[in-house]
């Protein structure tokens, strides 16, 4: 990870002022979490790959076995040789299975499905929907005191969405303008002026800054053509860099271009320093949200519970861990599948296969599922 350049340093028999200790320090925090964000997106690019390259088509491979296991408990139920357990142990993996893999796409079993469920496939399904619909209506209500409606659409993710930031805007609107009905003290009207004061001059530090740099970065004051392209791509920097609000990469720009050298930033005053600090931490809680925003999802789909911080390694490992898993369940479906040719075949293999009952409702003795990472 390359160390920024920018560091208030002691000088001779000079210790650093608090707030020089405070300005490094927040500075390496930014540094380490931009490096955690680098990570974590290039192993967002690598899962891609090899999602689509490895688990992909492993999973279809095992979803076709299944669907053929389905096919075959189907074609081979009516014998007269099962017995009630044994008719039993097909009709519930039909069911359950056959449901599962129609959802994933394979609607050419809803009729298989619907022969053995009490329920058609569509009435199931029509039933979890309005249970997801009502329990999302409960927690907007609950939570954040918004009804949308028996009659809003609830399939519709960006129109729910919209509603819901809508109805929150709506909600503040109405909440401010209470506050501004009532009489505040003189004390909360001071509180108020000196909060918005300090804001103002937070705004003002990073807006200085990109001030310096754009009025000697101009590039339309060049006359050689070399420096014009020069300044041209510095100032795309700096406009990015400003519209980001990132303040360190703007002071990374400065000592570039030689607009302040270690004694400036030495000498920087500690009230405008305590003011780029404020940027550098509201940067800083920016960048968190962010790795957060990309770890987080990845995490959950892994299934790796903890209440410290994963790593990208750990993520992939568990990935590497499930694809293997996956790798060889389906080469033991195929196995089985082989067998299942004949009613001594199909027999044999239900032998093996318990159904479950009130107190184990996750026990599959016949064959392990795969692995839920990403499905």
């Amino acid at each position: 990870m390359s160390r920024s350049a920018i560091q208030a340093k002691k000088q001779q028999k000079k210790k650093l002022s608090p707030a020089q200790r405070k300005f490094n320090s927040t500075i390496r925090k930014i540094e380490k979490e931009k490096a955690l964000l680098a990570k974590w997106q290039e192993t967002v690019s690598e899962f891609e790959v090899k999602r689509s390259e490895t688990f992909a088509p492993l999973m279809a491979r095992y979803n076709q076995t299944r669907a053929e296991f389905v096919r075959r408990f189907d074609k081979f139920f009516a014998r007269k040789s099962f017995s009630g357990l044994q008719r039993d142990k097909m009709e519930y993996f039909i069911q359950e299975t056959s449901a599962e893999l129609i959802a994933a796409g394979f609607d050419d079993l809803r009729e298989i499905h619907d022969s053995y469920s009490p329920e058609s496939f569509d009435e199931m399904d029509e039933q979890m929907r309005g249970a997801t619909e009502d329990a999302l209506r409960d927690i907007f209500e609950s939570e954040l005191g918004i009804d949308l409606g028996d009659d809003f659409d609830m399939n519709n993710p960006e129109a729910v969405a919209a509603r819901v930031a809508e109805q929150m805007e709506e909600k503040e609107r109405q909440e401010a303008e209470g506050n501004t009905t009532k009489q505040k003290t003189a004390k909360e009207t001071k509180k108020e002026a000196r909060a918005r004061e300090e804001e103002e001059k937070v705004s003002q530090s990073i807006k200085s800054v990109y001030r310096e740099l754009t009025r000697a970065l101009h590039p339309d004051r060049e006359t050689d053509e070399g420096e014009r392209l020069r300044k041209t791509e510095l100032m795309q920097k700096v406009t990015g860099a400003y519209r980001e609000k990132d303040l360190l990469k703007l002071l990374e720009l400065q000592l570039e271009v030689e607009q302040i050298d270690q004694t400036m930033i030495d000498d920087i005053a500690d009230d405008r320093l305590k003011h780029f600090i404020k940027v550098l931490e509201r940067q800083l809680e920016d960048i968190r949200l962010e790795v957060e925003a990309i770890a987080m999802p990845l995490q959950q789909m892994s299934q790796i519970h903890s209440y410290g911080v994963v790593s990208p390694a750990q993520v992939m490992q568990r990935f590497k861990e499930d694809t293997e898993q996956l790798e060889q369940d389906t080469l033991t479906m195929e196995e089985d599948l082989s067998g299942l040719k004949t009613v001594k075949g199909i027999q044999q293999w239900l032998k093996g296969y318990r159904l479950p009952n009130a107190f184990d409702f996750f026990d599959d003795a016949a064959f392990d599922l795969p692995p839920e990472f990403f499905r």
